[in-house]
């Protein structure tokens, strides 16, 4: 299971179904996000749920958005698997500019 953390967004969406989906499959996980929860659980619990369960969380950058941050920080301190991208171009985030990050191109 690969957990994906992004904005609900069109912009994302397109992210999310051309590039990121498509390169979770050919790793061999089967890619999720939050805003596609069980209809019987609050989206919060499944999020979290979702933090804990999955072998390895994406995080897209780009926006700054802070869901993002917020659930990258929930994973980070569970000591989870997290792979960072953003779109090229896109200024780092001081606190975690440490962390390497993919680039990939918005186009």
């Amino acid at each position: 299971m690969c957990f994906v953390i992004m904005p609900f967004d069109a912009k994302y969406d397109q992210v999310y179904e051309s590039l990121i989906a498509p390169a979770c499959r050919k790793a061999g996980f089967v890619p999720k996000r939050a805003d596609v929860p069980s209809a019987s659980e609050r989206i919060t619990d499944h999020i979290l749920k979702q933090l804990l369960e999955s072998d390895v969380v994406l995080g897209d950058l780009t926006s700054r958005n802070p869901n993002v941050l917020y659930e990258l920080g929930v994973h980070h301190a569970c000591g989870g698997t997290t792979v960072l991208f953003q779109a090229a171009g896109t200024a780092p985030i001081f606190d975690i500019q440490d962390i390497r990050t993919i680039k990939y191109s918005a186009n």
